[in-house]
């Protein structure tokens, strides 16, 4: 999953181009990643999920996912952040 995550983020994102240009790329990409992998989040924080005994699975192994998806957000969030504050800097806005 966290394999999949990075390719759809970087997938095409010309990094020789201009910094703007991929930096803007980089801060759609993962801002929405970021979102995208709240929903799975959120749905598998309860402790009386609908998922457990429908598929079978622990709840232990359900919080273990979750806390890897709490992870994996955390990390899109700080890389949106920081194509945010580049695009910023360059701006001289910062």
């Amino acid at each position: 999953y966290l394999a999949g995550t990075i390719s759809l983020t970087v997938y095409g994102v010309d990094f020789r181009g201009p910094k703007s240009a991929w930096c803007h790329v980089l801060l759609s990409r993962t801002g929405h990643m970021a979102i995208m992998n709240m929903v799975p989040l959120w749905l598998l924080a309860a402790r009386n999920n609908p998922l457990i005994p429908m598929t079978g699975i622990p709840f232990d192994t359900y919080n273990l996912i979750h806390r890897w998806l709490g992870r994996i957000v955390v990390l899109e969030a700080i890389t949106h952040m920081a194509a945010w504050m580049t695009l910023k800097v360059d701006k001289g806005m910062s």
